[in-house]
């Protein structure tokens, strides 16, 4: 986990202002990494328990759009944060809910050679993620 000062920098970095409130938020999303709101909501609460649960939203969307977070979309149409913003893909488990990093050069670059030459004209591809979505086999407690 980053120290306090390495996400004030951060922040600054991205001109935004240092408060308590989105510390506390991005500190929760180290430690869950995929995260639903609520997720989110119930580790901020565990040291901050008076930070309100409307704050927690918009510090998640002031944090995605500040590309300090990614906001994915599950196939039952849950959003959830993603702590990681480098493009990757993910694996998504329908029995569990549970979601993982899966890093693929090959198939990221695979994709993007293939929309070179199909993408159409009025299309400019920004990022490429692939959401796999099962059933992981192991099950954690």
């Amino acid at each position: 986990m980053q120290s306090v000062e390495s996400i004030k920098a951060l922040f600054v970095s991205r001109k935004m202002k240092t408060t308590l409130q989105r510390i506390a938020v991005y500190q929760a999303m180290e430690t869950l990494k995929h995260a639903f709101p609520e997720d989110v909501i119930n580790e901020v609460h565990k040291t901050q328990p008076t930070i309100t649960i409307g704050t927690i939203y918009n510090v998640l969307e002031s944090l995605a759009e500040n590309k300090l977070l990614t906001k994915i979309m599950t196939t039952d149409s849950k959003m959830y944060f993603d702590i990681r913003v480098d493009e990757h893909h993910h694996l998504y488990s329908l029995n569990d809910g549970r979601i993982e990093d899966f890093d693929d050069t090959f198939l990221t670059e695979m994709i993007k050679d293939y929309l070179r030459k199909k993408s159409p004209d009025n299309f400019e591809l920004e990022k490429v993620h692939v959401q796999l979505i099962g059933n992981f086999k192991n099950k954690i407690e």
